[in-house]
């Protein structure tokens, strides 16, 4: 009997070695949960019940539990890859039915779909129905990826959403006027990106003058700059003028950037706003951009919302 009770201990280490050697393998694996293993000990059974003098008859391994402890988000350099930050699976249709996971590491197969390392079709809510007003997503599916080209669409309207510092230095325009290579003609810049009707991308800077003896507070007068690619000047121009309540809050303040283009494309068109700018005594700062421009991609399996698209913005903040 000895030597079973020996064996049994024997037994059970190799188990918790075997749990702990399957950690330590799988520490790099992409959504490995670790285990950790379950014992009990082992005690001679009767009518009369266990003496209270029984040593007992060794341990067994009882079960091995998966831990479920939040792991380590690290950047992969793949756009595909995601990780959930709390609690949760993913949902994928395999050949044996619909399983969860945990593993993030996604890519597209031959066909469009976005799979896991495995195989796996991952799962996600459909939009709503083209034209439907329903507030809730559409059925559960795998989701299809349209890899066809998408027809361009020029941009047509840019918001700025930034704050404006009250403390720049007040700058007589009729003195000075706003020369785009003279920097003491204005007082911040703020760059983004637009798109013509053929897909070609162009930058356009934004620039801000505080005006002196404008009013209290002062206006603050916008000209623009449109440049190609290359960085060659396409166009410029005067745009919306800025105006403040004593609070600060923007009263006033929107306009249309037309700009014609030589390179084929029809004429830029752009509604430029600037709802929720600022005017305090804090620095320049650019706290949203927003331009609608390339409408989002669309497939028969899982449609991706239509949003609007944000471009880098670039403030430029000089000290006068």
């Amino acid at each position: 009997m000895s030597l079973s009770v020996e064996l049994s201990g024997l037994q059970v280490a190799q188990t918790d070695l075997d749990t702990s050697g399957n950690n330590i393998a799988n520490v790099t694996t992409t959504g490995f949960k670790g285990s950790t293993p379950n014992f009990t000990d082992v005690y001679a059974t009767s009518l009369a019940g266990a003496a209270g003098s029984s040593q007992g008859l060794g341990a067994a391994a009882r079960s091995v539990s998966q831990l479920f402890t939040e792991g380590t988000i690290a950047q992969t350099g793949n756009p595909l890859d995601v990780a959930i930050d709390g609690s949760g699976f993913f949902q994928v249709q395999t050949s044996s039915g619909v399983l969860y996971s945990r593993d993030g590491a996604m890519q597209l197969n031959n066909n469009g779909f976005l799979t896991n390392d495995t195989g796996a079709l991952i799962m996600g809510y459909a939009a709503p129905a083209s034209g439907s007003t329903a507030t809730q997503s559409g059925p559960l599916q795998t989701i299809q990826i349209n890899q066809s080209n998408i027809a361009p669409v020029a941009t047509s309207q840019l918001s700025l959403d930034l704050n404006l510092p009250s403390s720049d230095s007040l700058i007589n325009t009729v003195t000075t006027p706003f020369n785009l290579n003279n920097p003491d003609s204005y007082n911040e810049s703020s760059t983004s990106t637009v798109y013509d009707s053929l897909g070609s991308s162009h930058t356009l800077t934004t620039f801000f003058t505080q005006v002196s003896g404008s009013g209290s507070p002062p206006k603050w007068q916008t000209h623009w700059e449109l440049s190609n690619s290359n960085g060659s000047i396409v166009a410029s121009g005067a745009g919306a003028q800025l105006t403040f309540s004593t609070s600060g809050a923007l009263t006033a303040g929107s306009g249309t950037i037309h700009v014609p283009l030589g390179s084929g494309a029809n004429p830029l068109s752009i509604a430029q706003t600037f709802t929720g700018t600022t005017l305090s005594s804090l620095s320049f700062g650019v706290n949203a951009l927003s331009n609608m421009e390339r409408p989002a991609a669309s497939s028969p399996g899982c449609k991706l919302p239509q949003t609007a698209m944000s471009s880098p913005s670039t403030p430029t903040a000089r000290q006068k």
